[in-house]
């Protein structure tokens, strides 16, 4: 019987037109944002926060990024982890963005050596789990900053939750006495609580890198 050798008949790829931007957007209006210095300058600060391996990074971040966005603000953060009621710790003071000191304060290392406090205006800031919006604002001769502050003319203070507890706290502060507005609030509400979960975040993987890093030195 013989048998007739059929051709083989080779795959042929057929080509795929990619549309263009403007068909897909045929019709659309995309709005022009590349003059936009706010997005240019946010984009640069969480891509900085994508790529932070130590805390100090991520607060560096912010802190960068907010004074290019708002000008130069002050700002104090608060804890009140672990200490009773009525008490805080200041864990970093800020009266100048644009040179924030974070190298030589470490509040995760030397929190055993931060004086506890009571009183003055942060100790009324944390009597109640809500933000806090002062204008006309008065800083002087306070128990716990003494007049440290005293430029400053607004605050906004906002709790830090952890599991829905106010262990932290974040001021903002403003040398025009009514340097802040309720919207402006509402966006930082988000915004630092936000930030304060990245700071977790990076914190926890920071420790377990140290301590993985450890158990292959003893090993």
């Amino acid at each position: 019987m013989t048998q007739i050798a059929t051709p083989s008949i080779s795959a042929t790829r057929i080509p795929v037109e990619v549309p263009t931007r403007e068909d897909v957007l045929r019709g659309m209006k995309p709005v022009d944002l590349s003059e936009n210095r706010r997005i240019a300058i946010m984009m640069d600060m969480v891509g900085q926060l994508s790529r932070a391996s130590d805390p100090r990074q991520v607060q560096r971040a912010f802190a960068e990024g907010m004074r290019k966005l708002n000008g130069p603000r002050g700002y104090v953060s608060l804890s009140t982890r672990g200490l009773p009621a009525g008490q805080y710790k200041i864990t970093r003071i800020m009266t100048d963005l644009a040179n924030p000191d974070l190298e030589t304060t470490d509040p995760w290392r030397d929190w055993n050596r931060m004086p506890a406090h009571t009183g003055g205006i942060f100790g009324e800031i944390i009597r109640k789990p809500t933000p806090e919006l002062i204008h006309n604002l008065r800083i002087e001769n306070d128990p716990a900053v003494g007049n440290t502050l005293i430029k400053y003319r607004s605050m906004m203070a906002i709790p830090l939750l952890e599991n829905g507890e106010p262990l932290n706290w974040s001021i903002q502060l403003d040398e025009d006495p009514e340097g802040f507005t309720v919207e402006e609030l509402e966006d930082s509400i988000l915004r630092s609580n936000l930030g304060g979960a990245t700071v977790r975040n990076v914190l926890v993987t920071k420790q377990l890198r140290e301590a993985n890093e450890r158990v292959v030195r003893e090993i």
